[in-house]
C-alpha cells in the first residue's frame, strides 16, 4: 500500500503524543500547527521580499529566523541562496554547519576510509536516479543537489554510519528512476502538495514520487520506506518515522528502538528491530567510530 507523507495531514500526532507523555520514554514536543502554519506564511510572503532584494545578508537573517520558528527546509533555501551570491558568506556557512580550514568550508569531523569500504562491501552504499518529469533549469538543479546532500548526511546518521547515498544521478526530462519529481511539481512546496509518497514499500521495485522542494525529512522517510519496509508510527516515538512533527528539527529524530519505541497494537515492533530482521549484518547501536558520512557523488544531467 502507498503511503502519503504529508506532515499537514497527520492529524493523529496530537492524540499519539498525550499517550507517550506517560510511558516514560523520550518523546517530541512538536509545534502547535496553527503556529506553525502562521510562521510558514509569514516566511512565504518575506522570501519573495528577499528574492528580489538579492542581499545574501537579508537571505542569512532570514534563513535564521526559519530556523528560529520551526521551518528547517526554508532556513537552508534561504542560506543556499545566500552563498549561491556569495560563496563564502561566513554566516550562513556556519548556520548549515560547516567550518572554514586552510580557505575551504568544510563539514566538521572526518570521514572514515576503511569503515566506509566495508560498507560498501556490505551493500550499505545506494547508487540510483532521481527522475525530474520537467524540464528543469541550473538554478533548480543547484539547489536540488544541496537536498541530496542534505539526505545523505541525515541518512549516515540515523543508521549510525550503515547506509549512504553513493552515486546519484539526477536527470530531467525523463521519469525513470527511484525517486520521481513527478510533472508539475518541480517548485511545489509541501503545502501545495509537494509532499513524497513511497510505492512498493520494502520490495525490490520500491519508487518514491515527490515534488521538486519536498523536505529532506520527508525524502529520508520515504526512502526507509524503501529500503527497509518500515510502517509509518503514529504513537509517540521520537522516531523519523512518526508523523506529524511541526517545527521538529532534523537532528532531534532518530530511529526508534527497544528502549524508545512507545508500544501499540498498530505498530508492535520497534525500527531498529525490523532493519535488524531485514539486514542482519546491520548492528545497532554501533559502536565503530564511522566518522561523518562521505559525500555523495551527484551526477546532472540537465537535457
Amino acid at each position: 500500500m502507498p503511503r502519503l507523507c504529508l506532515l499537514i495531514l497527520l492529524y493523529l500526532a496530537p492524540i499519539s503524543f498525550l499517550k507517550a507523555e506517560g510511558s516514560g520514554k523520550p518523546v517530541l514536543h512538536p509545534m502547535d500547527p496553527r503556529e506553525w502554519f502562521g510562521n510558514y506564511k509569514i516566511y512565504t510572503a518575506a522570501s519573495q521580499r528577499t528574492l528580489e532584494q538579492g542581499d545574501p545578508e537579508e537571505h542569512y537573517r532570514l534563513g535564521k529566523w526559519a530556523w528560529d520558528h520551526g521551518l528547517e527546509d526554508e532556513a537552508w533555501e534561504q542560506w543556499i541562496l545566500a552563498v549561491n551570491i556569495e560563496p563564502d558568506h561566513s554566516e550562513s556557512r556556519k548556520a548549515m554547519g560547516f567550518v572554514e580550514s586552510d580557505g575551504h568550508w568544510t563539514r566538521p569531523g572526518e570521514v572514515n576510509r576503511e569503515w566506509v569500504k566495508k560498507i560498501d562491501k556490505a551493500g550499505g552504499g545506494y547508487s540510483f536516479t532521481i527522475a525530474i518529469e520537467d524540464d528543469a533549469d541550473t538554478a533548480f538543479f543547484d539547489e536540488f543537489s544541496w537536498r541530496i546532500k542534505r539526505l545523505n548526511w541525515f541518512i549516515w546518521d540515523l543508521t549510525e554510519g550503515q547506509v549512504y547515498l553513493k552515486n546519484i544521478r539526477v536527470a530531467d526530462k525523463t521519469s525513470k528512476g527511484r525517486f520521481v519529481i513527478e510533472k508539475g511539481k518541480l517548485h511545489l512546496t509541501l503545502l501545495d502538495g509537494g509532499g513524497a509518497i513511497c510505492y512498493n514499500s520494502g520490495r525490490p521495485n520500491w519508487v518514491v514520487e515527490s515534488g521538486g522542494r519536498c523536505y529532506v525529512r520527508i525524502f529520508c522517510h520515504e526512502f526507509f520506506h524503501g529500503i527497509f519496509g518500515l510502517p509509518d508510527e503514529r504513537h509517540g516515538c521520537a522516531c523519523l518515522m512518526q508523523g506529524g512533527l511541526y517545527g521538529i528539527k532534523t537532528t532531534q529524530i532518530s530511529m526508534c528502538d527497544v528502549d524508545t519505541h512507545i508500544d501499540d497494537f498498530v505498530t508492535p515492533t520497534p525500527c531498529w528491530t525490523l532493519i535488524k530482521d531485514r539486514f542482519p549484518k546491520m548492528v545497532h547501536p554501533n559502536p565503530a567510530s564511522y566518522g561523518k558520512a562521505p559525500e555523495v557523488n551527484i551526477t546532472v544531467e540537465n537535457y
